[in-house]
């Protein structure tokens, strides 16, 4: 019967001895599980409240902050298409992006 309280798995190398892998039961504190929980989530949240912030602090500018931002992220985007003309790996991840 495998024990469920661990999140850590084990497994046999070659020559029969054991190793283990995964997440060790205890290692991590409240406030350090609570900081890789709001760290997952800045991703998806960040966006969805930049757009207010950017707004109060720019006021009437908001339409020109973002055709800038608009502008330098196209050319962001121009200049790794161009670098990607030279380097291989580069080529193989746009194509699998462009499929």
């Amino acid at each position: 019967m495998t024990d469920h309280t661990s999140t850590a798995g084990e497994v046999y190398a070659e020559g029969g001895t054991k190793e283990s892998y995964g997440l060790h039961a205890g290692v991590l504190g409240p406030v350090e599980t609570l900081a890789q929980s709001v760290s997952a989530m800045a991703p998806s949240t960040s966006p969805s409240l930049t757009i207010p912030l950017v707004f109060a602090l720019a006021g009437n500018a908001t339409w020109f902050v973002y055709l800038m931002a608009t502008a330098t992220t196209l050319l962001v985007g121009f200049c790794i298409s161009r670098f990607a003309k030279l380097s291989a790996t580069l080529r193989k991840l746009c194509r699998r992006f462009s499929a």
